[in-house]
């Protein structure tokens, strides 16, 4: 559970508009998530 603490938003994952754009976007939380 504190392993994504960024990634607690259902709005990236509720409206997976495209494969690519979602890749993109885990990505960018990943690295603000990282860079914290």
């Amino acid at each position: 559970m504190a392993a994504w603490p960024c990634m607690v938003s259902p709005s990236p994952m509720r409206q997976p508009r495209s494969t690519n754009q979602n890749r993109s976007f885990a990505q960018v939380l990943n690295e603000s998530c990282e860079i914290k």
